[in-house]
């Protein structure tokens, strides 16, 4: 592996860390002074929000560790970030799936009248949708790490994964310059 993937690695794992710490800090104790329904709601869309957020860092985290633990070749290791990036996007359409069946079966519940059993699969639905919108910064985080300006591989030594070459691609938009006519 590079240098320079080993070191954007290695921010990527300090960045994933202090992130995780955040959401979990944000997590709030309901537990204190009591205050209106409408805050104490609020208090608890946020605290699901931030443990989702958590969750998904905490398994970036991980993952990059066992990365930076494991592999020694820079082909091995955007594979395995390619392989950590598809888990994400495995999770974000389960999550989807999930968020579909959960607003059906809040309209069910609604048309019987069910208002205590809309109010809790509300909440599972601030949990989805959070866990959709985190899995998706992980994602373009990973990516981000992938698309760099500078070379990672050493192409004498190693090819570059089918994989990146097709990232690669659909990322590229490279707009050519208009050359100047010289003057003869």
């Amino acid at each position: 592996m590079t240098s320079t993937l080993a070191s954007r690695l290695k921010v990527l794992v300090a960045k994933s860390f202090k992130a995780e710490r955040l959401y979990g800090s944000m997590v709030i104790n309901l537990t204190g002074q009591m205050e209106t329904e409408l805050a104490e709601r609020a208090k608890l869309s946020n605290e699901i929000r931030a443990r989702e957020w958590q969750k998904s860092y905490n398994k970036l985290r991980l993952g990059l560790n066992a990365i930076l633990s494991e592999e020694n070749s820079a082909t091995a290791v955007t594979e395995r970030l390619l392989k950590l990036e598809a888990d994400f996007r495995v999770q974000i359409k389960k999550a989807n799936q999930e968020l579909e069946k959960v607003s059906v079966g809040i309209k069910d519940a609604l048309n019987r009248a069910e208002y205590a059993v809309v109010y809790r699969r509300s909440m599972d639905l601030v949990k989805y949708q959070a866990r959709i919108q985190a899995s998706e910064v992980v994602c373009q985080e990973v990516l981000a790490l992938l698309e760099t300006k500078k070379p990672i591989f050493n192409l004498v030594n190693q090819e570059v994964p089918p994989a990146v070459k097709e990232v690669a691609k659909e990322k590229s938009k490279v707009i050519p310059f208009i050359r100047k006519a010289s003057a003869s």
